[in-house]
């Protein structure tokens, strides 16, 4: 499978709250080392991208939208997207379906 055709969805691991126009992303971890770590996404589109990773969207629906929303560059836009993608992972915000 392609990265365009993964969907992911959030985890129980990471609540994200909406601040104005940033989204904070807190840990809920019983380490206290990832208690002490948390997340401001202030970039409209990692804010926007966030929004819309749902469970259902795949990547490139999302990159769909996002394109309509903002004007960038697509592969910009694609290639910022899919690298927002792994960090989210890797810090276990989102995680692929299925």
């Amino acid at each position: 499978m392609d990265d365009l055709s993964k969907v992911y969805k959030k985890t129980d691991l990471m609540v994200g709250r909406k601040i104005d126009n940033e989204v904070v992303l807190v840990p809920i971890r019983k380490r206290s080392v990832d208690i002490q770590k948390i997340y401001n996404l202030e970039n409209q589109t990692a804010v926007r991208s966030w929004e819309l990773i749902d469970g259902n969207r795949d990547v490139k629906t999302i990159l769909q939208v996002l394109g309509s929303e903002f004007e960038a560059d697509p592969a910009i836009l694609e290639r910022e997207t899919l690298d927002f993608i792994k960090q989210l992972t890797s810090i276990e915000a989102i995680r692929p379906t299925g």
